[in-house]
């Protein structure tokens, strides 16, 4: 009988020996264990090498990557040995030897030129000729005496007449020298004296070029060093979490990255491309239609006692206009130039058209409370009724929670407390939580009488408060009004410095005063339909207007009215100045000591209003999450939360309070301006009806069924 053969084993990974010994006629010895002598033979010795020597031999193959290893070495050496063997210091001003070029002619080679090109005085030649002439016992004639003057005022540089002095010196038969000198350090060259070249030559101040590139080498390596090491520990410890917890974790810690690294970018893409198309779909509303939206603001409210359109408007700007028309103004001209105040009002004119949308929509879509018959609303209501998705609306109340009461809060209180660092009783230890605390209770007893309260304040102290501002702002730009036309001459040169804003677009006046315009006009953000929801109007439209009227007050009026009441101050814009000291100490240079103490003033009022305006963002938020107005105990509660936080921004940091209101106001603006833009046609609908019954003569009165929304909103049906 015939041997069985062995079936493999499925999934096995030991192979089928039998049909292999069939087909090469090999024997089952083949295929026995080698012995110790034999595996000597086939083991190649050699020396261990460790991982530093592996690399270095993988490195040492790389041609491309040791030339670049070269090159770090040579920086690193300019960087950090250069200064030592050069002996001009960075900041060293060198008399004598300003504006130097690289190169050098010699004081021979200078007087040749000078001597070639020079001219002499007419009268001067003729005395010297006569002198001449008389020592000979001549006398020169009428025809000697003009030609001589005619030569004279040809000057001795007519044969060289149309060379550049690079030409003029070759001629002559001299060349460049390498390296810069001064004509001073070249005659102590030649008394004997050894003098270091200016080997890149010296700016218009005298300081060596070479020395202050080899410091600002030192510092962009210093810092891309630091920046390498915090991504290497925080991406390690991020990225450790990440892989050991796997799952959901990892795909929303990964979800959270994409998003940190596109925010900047997409904000400011959608920010412009929203304004843009809302612009051109209403036909230029922000023009056409503004005489129209100043007369609407002064109509009285549809019903007694109700809420007006100039009360929601006050709501909207005591937000709206705030410490930023101050401190944020003086931040973007500082860090970006005079340049950002254009674009202040480039984002401001096109936000404009946002903000009549996001409004339109929060009046379309409001709600009425049953029992006091008010109306009320915002994005995360027309969220909900237009696309039908709560979840959304909550995470949209959630982040304007977040950005009114946490960042934008702590971002006024801290802006506040800066300006009284010029006093002489300010301890940076102890003042800015003294100032948070009486602010906060401040604060905290006027938003305890809730939401009424907050529009009575805001009503009164506003106008005060804008109109005194403006009128100082005003006197300082008639006291130095002869700066006016340099100061707009350099806004607009700036702005349009592409080589500036596209070399550095993260530090551009570009995007300083689109950030630092953003974040004063809140246009698109989505939180002025908030109050516009509130108003008692006949047609959405009006409250549309109206609320981008108030973007045209904060940017247009306000802002600009800080831009220049800065810089024709004649105080010169300074990253050192940046925040409330450049404000102060512009105002010292055409007040004196009361300029300061006018600023504080109206910094109190500014950061006042903005914190209550906040809150009353808030308060709208939270009554949409829970469905209903929040239990009294639960508000005071979230009150003492939001007075803690004001305390809290007092004592932070200027960069930390900055980038987290940007932060928080970025996820808002990325909520807010894609629904508008899913949302706009009834908004635009409403515009064409608002204007055919203007055209007739009428007040425009709102029906839902005009633009199809019959059964679609508790309000207008």
């Amino acid at each position: 009988m015939a041997e069985k053969q062995k079936k493999a084993v499925f999934g096995s990974l030991q192979p089928d020996v039998d049909p292999l010994l069939e087909l090469n006629d090999l024997t089952a010895a083949d295929f026995a264990p080698a012995t110790s002598g034999e595996k000597e033979d086939f083991i190649q010795q050699r020396k261990s090498v460790s991982y530093w020597a592996d690399a270095w031999r993988r490195l040492r193959k790389n041609v491309v990557a040791m030339v670049a290893l070269g090159v770090i070495v040579l920086l690193v050496l300019f960087a950090f040995v250069g200064p030592m063997l050069v002996p001009y210091g960075y900041d060293q001003f060198n008399a004598g030897a300003e504006n130097l070029y690289p190169w050098h002619y010699s004081l021979e080679a200078q007087q040749a030129y000078k001597e070639a090109t020079s001219s002499q005085d007419p009268d001067e030649a003729v005395a010297a000729a006569e002198a001449e002439a008389a020592a000979r016992g001549e006398e020169l004639s009428s025809k000697d005496k003009a030609l001589i003057r005619a030569q004279a005022k040809a000057g001795g540089g007519a044969e060289y007449e149309g060379m550049s002095e690079e030409e003029i010196y070759k001629a002559l038969g001299y060349s460049a020298q390498p390296f810069g000198y001064s004509n001073d350090e070249l005659q102590r060259i030649a008394d004997g004296e050894k003098v270091f070249p200016h080997v890149f030559g010296t700016d218009r101040y005298g300081r060596d070029i070479m020395v202050r590139t080899m410091f600002a080498t030192r510092v962009s390596m210093i810092i891309g060093l630091t920046a390498a090491l915090i991504v290497l520990v925080i991406g390690a410890l991020y990225g450790s979490i990440s892989g050991y917890c796997g799952g959901k974790v990892d795909a929303v810690m990964q979800r959270i990255v994409e998003i940190i690294y596109t925010i900047p970018e997409v904000l400011i893409i959608l920010l412009l491309a929203t304004g843009l198309y809302f612009t051109f779909r209403t036909r230029f509303v922000q023009f056409r239609m503004f005489l129209e939206s100043i007369r609407v603001v002064g109509e009285k409210p549809e019903k007694a006692g109700a809420t007006s359109s100039f009360q929601a408007l006050m709501v909207s700007t005591a937000s709206r206009v705030g410490t930023g028309n101050i401190i944020g103004i003086s931040t973007a001209i500082c860090a970006g130039g005079f340049g950002a105040v254009f674009w202040m009002w480039v984002i401001a004119i096109i936000g404009g058209a946002s903000a009549f949308v996001e409004s339109t929509l929060a009046q379309i879509y409001k709600r009425r409370d049953p029992e006091t018959g008010e109306s009320y609303g915002g994005p995360s209501y027309y969220i909900e009724a237009a696309l039908h998705s709560r979840p959304l609306a909550i995470i949209f109340a959630f982040s304007l929670i977040l950005t009114y009461a946490g960042g934008f809060n702590m971002l006024a209180s801290y802006n506040l407390q800066s300006t009284f660092s010029g006093y002489s009783f300010y301890d940076p230890e102890t003042t800015p939580w003294v100032i948070g605390a009486i602010l906060a209770l401040l604060v905290g007893y006027c938003v305890m009488g809730g939401g009424k309260r907050i529009v009575k304040v805001t009503s009164t102290l506003v106008p005060f408060m804008g109109g005194l501002y403006v009128l100082v702002s005003l006197i300082v730009i008639v006291m130095n009004f002869g700066l006016l036309p340099q100061v707009l001459g350099r806004i607009f040169s700036e702005a349009f410095d592409f080589q500036a804003i596209f070399g550095g677009l993260a530090g551009s006046c570009l995007m300083y005063g689109i950030k630092r315009g953003l974040y004063s006009n809140e246009a698109g953000v989505g939180s002025a339909p908030n109050a516009a929801a509130s108003a008692n109007v006949s047609h959405p439209v009006k409250q549309g207007l109206v609320q981008m009227l108030s973007v045209f007050i904060d940017t247009l009026l306000i802002c600009s009215a800080t831009a220049f009441m800065l810089l024709c101050s004649g105080v010169e814009p300074d990253a050192a100045l940046e925040g409330a000291p450049y404000v102060q100490a512009a105002l010292s240079a055409v007040f004196g000591p009361i300029g300061p103490m006018f600023i504080t003033v109206a910094m109190v009022l500014f950061a006042f209003t903005t914190l209550i305006g906040n809150l009353y963002y808030v308060d709208n938020c939270l009554n949409y999450i829970v469905k209903k107005v929040p239990a009294k105990e639960f508000m005071v509660l979230f009150r003492i939360d939001a007075m803690l936080l004001i305390f809290i921004g007092a004592g932070m940091q200027i960069g930390t309070v900055w980038n987290l209101a940007d932060v928080l106001m970025g996820v808002m603006a990325l909520i807010n301006l894609p629904v508008i833009i899913l949302l706009s046609r009834p908004a635009l609908l409403a515009l064409k009806d608002y204007t055919a019954q203007k055209n007739t003569g009428r007040n425009p009165v709102f029906k839902a069924e005009t633009v199809g929304l019959k059964g679609k909103t508790e309000y207008w049906n």
